[in-house]
C-alpha cells in the first residue's frame, strides 16, 4: 500500500474521530446558564407536586424554591409535575419506556426507563428523552434520571400515576 493512501486513511479517521467527540460532547443548548433552578406543579396541588431534597433546602411540596450555584439537588417529580430550569419549565409528559428487569428475575441485561419531558420557555419547545442515569447538559447544567419508583415486578402493570422520577440538577 502506498504511503499516502495509509496518511488517507488516517486522516479521514481522524476526522471521523473527531465528528464523534464533538457530537457527543457538545453542550445541547443554546440557552445561557442563569444560575437557577426551581421545581413546582403546574397544578398548585402541593400533596403530591415536585419536591427538592438537595443540600441547600428541604422538600418544597410543590412552591419554587430556587438553587444556589455549585450544588447538586435531587428532584422528585411525578407525570405532570414541573421543574424550572434556567427559565426553562420541564414537565414530566409521559414514559416512553420502561424495559426495566423485574424484582426476582434473573434477566441478561438491567434494561432502562425513558421519560418524556416537554421543555418549553427561552429557546425551546420541544420534549427531550431523559433515560435512567444519562447526563444530559442542559442551560448550563447536567441534569441526570437517577431513580424510577415503584420497581418493576413480574405480571405487574404500572399505572403511569404511579411512577416517581428522581433528578438530579447539577451546576456544570
Amino acid at each position: 500500500m502506498k504511503t499516502s493512501t495509509i496518511w488517507t486513511i488516517v486522516i479521514i479517521v481522524v476526522i471521523v474521530i473527531a465528528g464523534v467527540f464533538f457530537f457527543t460532547q457538545g453542550n445541547n443548548s443554546p440557552v445561557t446558564d442563569q444560575s437557577n433552578v426551581t421545581a413546582g406543579t403546574t397544578n398548585g396541588n402541593t400533596s403530591s407536586g415536585a419536591t427538592n431534597s438537595g443540600n441547600t433546602s428541604g422538600g418544597n411540596n410543590g412552591t419554587n424554591v430556587p438553587v444556589s450555584t455549585n450544588t447538586v439537588n435531587d428532584y422528585t417529580l411525578h407525570i405532570g409535575d414541573t421543574m424550572t430550569v434556567a427559565g426553562v419549565t420541564a414537565k414530566v409528559v409521559s414514559v416512553a419506556q420502561d424495559s426495566r428487569c423485574p424484582q426476582g428475575v434473573n434477566c441478561i441485561q438491567a434494561g432502562t426507563v425513558k421519560v418524556n419531558v416537554a421543555l418549553k420557555g427561552g429557546t425551546y419547545n420541544t420534549t427531550q428523552a431523559f433515560e435512567l442515569n444519562k447526563p444530559i447538559n442542559f442551560v448550563g447544567y447536567t441534569v441526570t434520571l437517577i431513580a424510577v419508583n415503584p420497581p418493576k415486578v413480574q405480571a405487574q402493570v404500572i399505572s403511569p400515576t404511579d411512577y416517581v422520577f428522581t433528578f438530579e440538577v447539577k451546576n456544570s
